[in-house]
């Protein structure tokens, strides 16, 4: 049986991430742009469906980048070389999918947009 508030907790929780994480914010500024840049160049159902895979990972990757810094920030007050390297793989694993997701829709958008002008 489909449990509606395990629903309403996903949704709060991405609601929270966008109001308190700036490059959350970001992201979502960038995914809008590329929403955009997709319809005025008529992208096709297999070109959507690619961005918004890329859009998945991203948004993704970035909301449990949050959940590990604000687990890390639980665990300790003082500073530390671990906490330091966890924090640091989980935001190269958003950098990563983010190079490799706006390098996927340059080779998407960046003919058709060309073809435009």
């Amino acid at each position: 049986m489909i449990n509606i508030k395990s629903f309403w907790y996903a949704i709060t929780g991405l609601a929270h991430a966008l109001y308190i994480e700036r490059n959350l914010k970001i992201h979502f500024v960038a995914l809008a742009t590329v929403c955009i840049l997709a319809g005025i160049t008529h992208c096709n159902s297999i070109e959507w469906s690619i961005l918004i895979l890329c859009f998945a990972v991203v948004i993704g990757l970035e909301t449990m980048n949050t959940a590990v810094e604000k687990s890390c920030d639980m665990t300790t007050t003082y500073y530390s070389t671990e906490i330091k390297v966890i924090k640091d793989v989980a935001a190269g694993a958003v950098f990563f999918a983010s190079v490799c997701s706006a390098i996927i829709g340059a080779i998407i958008l960046l003919p058709k947009i060309l073809e435009l002008i």
